[in-house]
């Protein structure tokens, strides 16, 4: 991701590009100076962290009255296609929305909001199936090739005839945490 953002980073106007400074690091050892930093932001990813580690050090490196957002990029499960979708791979019905509340580390941490963003994820048929085979609860099943195969069935139907891509509906749920004053708890 670093050699990604790098690059990415050559293509941006000077005044912008000359404000991103990449460093290695990860969220359990941020590798910056102590109430440096404004905002952090997660995407998609806290899963993937030490929870207790990871506040840690957001509290060690953000500023007084710094600001810690989070994402995720849930099905929106108001999409019939997605109840479709959900019927095929979720046998035992769907999973509880983690994204409906302030995640459980982050409880009386200070103040939060929480807001839906919807989007659609376009995607061509090869690409969804890709997806779709990437998802751990697909890749894992024993019939893996046949839910496959039911989710291609699902998106030739639903593909475009002017686009030829698959409309998927997300909602990108998020949290805005603004930390307290240093010794305060909210």
């Amino acid at each position: 991701m670093l050699s990604v953002l790098r690059k990415s980073s050559e293509e941006l106007p000077s005044g912008v590009a000359n404000r991103i400074t990449a460093t290695r690091g990860s969220a359990e050892r941020i590798s910056v100076d102590d109430q440096s930093v404004d905002a952090i932001i997660c995407l998609q990813a806290w899963h993937w962290v030490d929870p207790e580690q990871a506040i840690n050090e957001c509290d060690r490196v953000l500023k007084q009255n710094g600001m810690m957002g989070r994402a995720w990029h849930t099905w929106d499960r108001t999409s019939d296609w997605v109840q479709a979708l959900a019927a095929i791979i979720e046998p035992d019905g769907t999973p509880a929305d983690q994204t409906l509340s302030v995640p459980g580390e982050f409880v009386g941490r200070g103040t939060f909001e929480r807001k839906e963003f919807p989007f659609n994820h376009e995607l061509t048929l090869e690409q969804l199936v890709q997806l779709a085979s990437s998802w751990s609860f697909v890749a894992q099943r024993a019939d893996r090739n046949i839910v496959l195969a039911k989710i291609r069935g699902l998106g030739e139907k639903a593909e475009s005839v002017h686009t030829g891509l698959v409309r998927f509906p997300h909602t990108t749920a998020t949290f805005r945490f603004k930390q307290p004053a240093r010794g305060v708890v909210g």
